[in-house]
């Protein structure tokens, strides 16, 4: 959605308030952060009230595991190639208890996208709740090697973009998550 869209508020303002609330969700906070002030940009100075509401929301909401997980449950049934929704799904049945979605979801998203290092630093997020330090270990074998541009970061030493800088390298099969 931009400004330049125009259509009914009922719905702009609506499919804004749902895009927010998945951006948090999956903990794309930034995202929902733009997309609230395009709706703010793209308002009435009537509806900007609400809007600034919006923004406190995206600032404040903080949702339990297991709303989340029924949420992204049903968006991931809807979309199942939004991998972003998978990954965040797949944290929250980690989070939830439930390892055996966690695994499944994150098996999906690194054979979609085996190359992408937000994913790999996901799953060896959940790996690292989990205490799992061969899981850890073998992951991040499998994992690319971080891209020069990447900055390091990471809850944990060893992580994908944490090893040296090298070039993009062309991705490559990777076993995924253990069963």
């Amino acid at each position: 959605m931009t400004p330049s869209t125009r259509c009914p508020p009922r719905f702009f303002h609506g499919a804004a308030r749902e895009l927010i609330g998945l951006y948090i969700l999956e903990g794309r906070l930034d995202e929902a952060r733009r997309t609230v002030w395009r709706a703010y940009e793209a308002s009435d100075r009537a509806d900007r009230p609400g809007i600034l509401v919006m923004r406190m929301r995206a600032e404040l909401e903080r949702i339990a595991h297991e709303e989340a997980v029924a949420k992204l449950r049903r968006y991931v049934g809807t979309t199942p190639d939004d991998w972003e929704a998978r990954r965040a799904l797949a944290l929250e049945e980690q989070w939830a208890g439930d390892q055996a979605a966690a695994n499944r979801h994150m098996a999906a998203c690194l054979k979609a996208r085996p190359a992408d290092p937000v994913v790999w630093r996901t799953w060896l997020e959940i790996l690292d709740q989990r205490g799992d330090h061969d899981g850890i270990q073998a992951a991040l074998a499998d994992s690319p090697p971080r891209p020069a541009a990447m900055p390091r970061s990471g809850s944990f030493a060893a992580s994908p973009g944490c090893g040296p800088a090298t070039p993009p390298a062309p991705p490559r099969p990777s076993p995924g998550p253990p069963a």
